[in-house]
């Protein structure tokens, strides 16, 4: 949550006490382990503290003993500058 702007970690404190109040606990194990494969910039302009990117990801999903299911999808990622240092404002599964 530190590296994200205000806004976008307010949207995700809220979605996470959403999840935590409404979605039942888990019964078994499951993680995601996500690589970055590649990244490209489509926007960096620095006078307004405003950057966007896209990340090509390898993802890797796994649900209690059962094999890992991979996928590659994008994530569109944007960062502004807020108190000196650049955030994260928005990110986006494609």
């Amino acid at each position: 949550l530190p590296l994200m702007s205000e806004s976008f970690r307010a949207k995700t404190e809220r979605d996470l006490e959403t999840l935590r109040r409404d979605a039942p606990p888990p019964s078994e194990y499951a993680g995601v382990t996500t690589r970055v494969l590649s990244v490209a910039e489509s926007v960096y302009d620095l006078p307004r503290g405003a950057a966007a990117f896209r990340a090509s990801v390898q993802k890797s999903e796994v649900k209690g003993a059962a094999s890992p299911t991979i996928t590659y999808p994008a994530i569109d990622v944007t960062l502004v500058r807020e108190g000196g240092a650049w955030k994260v404002d928005s990110a986006v599964w494609q």
